[in-house]
C-alpha cells in the first residue's frame, strides 16, 4: 500500500523539462515546443529568466554551481533562487 502512495506521490510531482534540443528549436520555432503545455509567449519569458520559481523556470539544471557538470542539479529547492 505504500508503495502505491508513493508511485502517486512521485507521479503528481514530475516536472517537466525542455531538452537542449527543445530550447534550441523553440529560439527559432517557438510555437513548435506547444507540445510541452507552454504557451508562446509564456515560453519566451521562461527563456529569458523572467518565469523563475522555487519550483520552476529554471534553464539549465545541468550546469549547476552546486552539482557536477552535465550531472543534474541535486541541491534543495530552497536554493533555486539563489541560482545564478
Amino acid at each position: 500500500m505504500l508503495d502505491e502512495q508513493l508511485t502517486c506521490a512521485r507521479a503528481a510531482q514530475v516536472m517537466q523539462v525542455l531538452t537542449a534540443a527543445d530550447v534550441a528549436e523553440s529560439r527559432h520555432r517557438p510555437e513548435t515546443v506547444r507540445r510541452h503545455g507552454l504557451e508562446t509567449a509564456t515560453l519566451k519569458k521562461l527563456l529569458a529568466g523572467e518565469l523563475e520559481t522555487v519550483l520552476g523556470g529554471c534553464t539549465d539544471h545541468l550546469a549547476s554551481p552546486h552539482s557536477p557538470a552535465g550531472d543534474p542539479c541535486r541541491t534543495s529547492f530552497l536554493l533555486c533562487l539563489s541560482c545564478p
